[in-house]
């Protein structure tokens, strides 16, 4: 995906109860170059190891086992959102910490907060990841001694890292999530769509699940549904009754178990058409927005 062409697709697999199954981070991970099940969002060390320490706006590629620091306006993946540097115990550690380790000055909560101020928006409402990363052993063993929070760019139909051309910042409305366009196959094509045009689902809004809820992951979804629907029924029009007359939710999770721990526990609530498709925007529509089927 290049920064000024408009649509990207993602993979995520529709169930037939009309719900995203939670993408394969270890998809993107792997892509990264991370430890799977140890550092969420941790990325490997670079070809050439440098103890530059990392700044906000830095944009990387990732390229098979690491990632590079390239310029803005050249493809790349991921962008880092903000930088603390490690201190006491944790820089005085033979290896880079975990991401789970305590006493991190950076939290999931941290890059949460830190991310929506970089973009002057909400992240959720766009096809990326965050998490944290830590330098690799060799850039550690030269003295690094930092951990950043960096957005990462997904492919809405594969859960794999693509590349933007341009900031992530300066090119919102190239990323941002609203209509989208579903093929219904069990393994769907999701793409988005200019609403001006036939689509089929449509993003409503975004809530975070607390810790005490079962993790989409678990196929439980329950808790997503339960908070997804309000969602749809708010941004459509909709009473409660006109909801289940003939209107439906799709949910998308991200998380795994491990990104569920570290915090990460976005949904993304979507009206479904199914079949069905309109132009225009479904906002403050009410019963004027065609029925699923």
């Amino acid at each position: 995906m290049t920064g000024d062409r408009g649509r990207s697709a993602m993979r995520m697999g529709l169930s037939a109860r009309r719900r995203w199954s939670p993408v394969l981070v270890a998809t993107l991970m792997l892509a990264a170059g991370c430890a799977i099940g140890s550092d969420p969002g941790a990325v490997g060390e670079s070809p050439s190891s440098s103890t530059e320490q990392p700044k906000a706006g830095d944009c990387r590629v990732a390229l098979r086992t690491y990632q590079m620091k390239v310029d803005c306006l050249e493809p790349h993946s991921a962008e880092t959102v903000f930088v603390a540097s490690l201190t006491g115990a944790l820089s005085s550690a033979s290896e880079p910490p975990k991401a789970t380790d305590e006493g991190l000055p950076v939290t999931f909560e941290t890059c949460d907060q830190k991310a929506q101020e970089y973009l002057g928006v909400d992240w959720r409402s766009l096809p990326m990841r965050l998490g944290t990363e830590m330098p690799g052993p060799s850039d550690w063993d030269q003295g690094s001694r930092w951990i950043r929070c960096a957005l990462h760019l997904v492919d809405l139909s594969t859960a794999e890292l693509i590349t933007f051309s341009g900031s992530f910042r300066r090119n919102l409305a190239e990323l941002t999530l609203d209509c989208l366009t579903s093929d219904g196959a069990s393994q769907p094509a999701i793409a988005r769509a200019d609403c001006r045009e036939p689509h089929n689902l449509q993003l409503a809004g975004v809530t975070s699940l607390d810790a005490s809820q079962p993790n989409p992951a678990d196929d439980d979804w329950t808790a997503a549904e339960k908070a997804c629907e309000p969602i749809v029924q708010k941004f459509v029009g909709l009473t409660r009754s006109q909801y289940d007359s003939g209107y439906r939710v799709t949910m998308a999770a991200f998380a795994d178990k491990t990104w569920w721990q570290a915090g990460d526990r976005v949904v993304q609530c979507f009206l479904d058409l199914g079949a069905t498709t309109m132009t225009g925007s479904a906002k403050g529509k009410g019963t004027r927005v065609p029925h699923y089927t």
